[in-house]
């Protein structure tokens, strides 16, 4: 239940985060550069932590010694993966924006005009980023959420 909950919360948060990423863009000037597709830079969200919700990858610890540690290896595995991989986004988020201010904000010949361009920038970054640390908190409670599902199924008797 839980899982489903938090795929279809990702997944509109990957709508989103796309969407925002492309306002970054469209926000310095008519015609701006294209958004970077930060999924080609870095994991898409939704598939990091499908990868360990998916009851299946830890059916196999049941029956195991030591089951309960290895579940919460496997939980701290994720929650590496989803600070690793939001680092990533926040960087491309960064690169993106950076990128946005050189090719668009400084090419526009009013002082003012580039100052307006590199603020609307920065402000949609950071609403950018504030996006990613709410999703990534969710994506670090699901991967708890792993630790104590995959206990629960070392604490059933082993599936033959």
């Amino acid at each position: 239940m839980i899982a489903s909950v938090g795929r279809v919360l990702r997944l509109s948060f990957a709508v989103a985060f796309v969407s925002g990423l492309g306002f970054v863009a469209t926000s310095a000037r008519a015609g701006a550069l294209a958004p970077i597709d930060v999924t080609a830079v870095c994991a898409d969200p939704n598939s990091v932590v499908d990868n360990y919700l998916d009851p299946a990858t830890w059916a196999s610890f049941n029956g195991v010694k030591n089951c309960k540690s290895i579940c919460k290896s496997f939980a701290n595995k994720c929650k590496s993966d989803v600070k690793k991989n939001y680092s990533c986004i926040n960087g491309a988020i960064s690169d993106n924006s950076e990128l946005i201010k050189k090719a668009d904000c400084e090419t526009l010949s009013s002082g003012s005009d580039q100052k307006d361009c590199k603020q609307t920038v920065n402000s949609n970054e950071k609403d950018a980023k504030n996006a990613t640390k709410s999703q990534k908190q969710s994506d670090l409670s699901l991967c708890d959420s792993v630790k104590s599902d995959c206990t629960t199924t070392c604490e059933a008797p082993p599936v033959l």
